[in-house]
């Protein structure tokens, strides 16, 4: 009796290390996901403010705002699991879609930056 209660602690014992073991898997992805949202949020948004810097600026540099938006884009890109079918994604779907949606938003933002600029420089006047 006494070999059945050491073998059933043992067994217990084990199996409590192989769960704990899996929570703190569970919880490292879900840190670098939750980090990874995050720096692409961020990114987003000084994206936006680029592109809104670039459409009203008067001194020439789009070319400057341009190659930002560039290496912001290509900087999401690398952070994005490459396929969502293949990918464990530790947050909500919905999220991830949302996030795609927005790139797919600031994509088609950065391809019309040029007609944009001229669109809104011929729009907007500035007060001298």
């Amino acid at each position: 009796m006494l070999t059945l209660w050491v073998l059933t602690g043992y067994e217990l014992l084990r199996n409590l290390a192989d769960a704990e073991r899996r929570v703190n898997e569970v919880h490292a992805s879900f840190v670098r996901g939750e980090e990874t949202l995050s720096t692409i949020r961020t990114s987003v948004l000084l994206g936006s403010i680029y592109l809104r810097d670039a459409l009203v600026d008067a001194t020439g540099n789009r070319e400057y705002y341009r190659g930002e938006l560039g290496k912001i884009r290509h900087d999401i890109e690398q952070r994005l699991p490459p396929d969502e079918s293949d990918a464990h994604l530790p947050a909500d779907p919905g999220q991830w879609r949302d996030v795609v949606q927005t790139m797919v938003q600031f994509a088609v933002g950065f391809r019309g930056l040029r007609s944009g600029a001229k669109l809104m420089g011929e729009r907007l006047a500035f007060p001298g």
